[in-house]
């Protein structure tokens, strides 16, 4: 687990991120045991920048809106799988005009699920959620070839 924290120049907290990683055997495409000494690691000094239990993310019911996309060349991480960041965008993609317009992206939560490669489709979904002055979006990225969820994230939108 790592954590991240930015300032801003009046020495305010503004973004905050916290990752946990793992390790992946590449010819197996199957999750490894980490080394001790990388399990060990563990940073107390400065804690989690995000205090949160990281509960699994809900599976979409229903679909509100969607989107398609071709995995390009540019999307393409050194290991030749799609980057992280860009399932974030992905995501974000599919959310209506509507809630872009009246509402701020607040915070967001994703859980990779599988990889995604060069030229592949994926479609992006997204289920609304309103409570009150918040929007919860729910969203699934699917590889459409053989419709594996290749993430799942959930976005929290503010009244602007």
């Amino acid at each position: 687990r790592d954590s991240f924290e930015a300032f801003d120049e009046k020495e305010r907290r503004v973004p905050l991120a916290t990752s946990s990683w793992m390790m992946i055997d590449f010819k197996e495409r199957r999750p490894v045991r980490l080394p001790k000494f990388i399990a060990d690691y563990e940073n107390h000094a400065r804690g989690r920048a995000i205090d949160d239990p990281f509960d699994r993310l809900p599976e979409l019911q229903e679909v509100h809106a969607e989107k398609s996309f071709q995995v390009r060349l540019s999307d393409l991480d050194m290991n030749q799988h799609v980057n992280s960041t860009i399932y974030l965008d992905w995501a974000l993609e599919a959310v209506p005009d509507e809630i872009r317009k009246k509402y701020r992206l607040q915070a967001m939560e994703a859980n990779y699920r599988a990889e995604s490669v060069y030229g592949q489709r994926v479609q992006s979904q997204v289920q609304i959620n309103n409570k009150d002055a918040q929007q919860v979006v729910w969203h699934r990225l699917l590889r459409v070839d053989d419709q594996k969820e290749i993430c799942r994230l959930i976005s929290s939108w503010q009244a602007k």
